[in-house]
């Protein structure tokens, strides 16, 4: 999930683009993130996250060359995340795990 947009201030056109990140670790201060599709690693003091953020928040970021800056918590994470872990698994068993693909014979009648 990206978008483009925007020019920096000094005039000269940078893009930037909205990116998402998953907090990996905290560790001494430090939150270790995965960001965009890539899953580059950033580490970001705490001090610049809110106080809620925890191992598994999904961050809203903006990138503009090689800086990020922390936008909010994904509000739609946040929420799933907020369930306990029993009910979240109980949605992915009641899925079905497969289909039954009809398979056709060479003289194309169901077989």
């Amino acid at each position: 999930m990206s978008r483009r947009s925007g020019a920096s201030s000094s005039g000269l056109s940078v893009p930037s683009e909205t990116v998402t990140g998953v907090v990996e670790r905290i560790h001494g201060g430090i939150a270790s993130v995965l960001v965009g599709d890539e899953r580059e690693q950033w580490d970001f003091p705490l001090e610049m996250l809110p106080d809620s953020v925890a191992v598994e928040s999904v961050l809203v970021l903006e990138r503009q060359g090689r800086r990020l800056r922390f936008v909010e918590l994904d509000p739609v994470a946040e929420v799933v995340l907020g369930r306990p872990f029993d009910l979240r698994l109980r949605r992915t068993a009641r899925k079905v795990p497969y289909m039954r693909l009809a398979t056709v014979d060479q003289d194309g009648t169901d077989g």
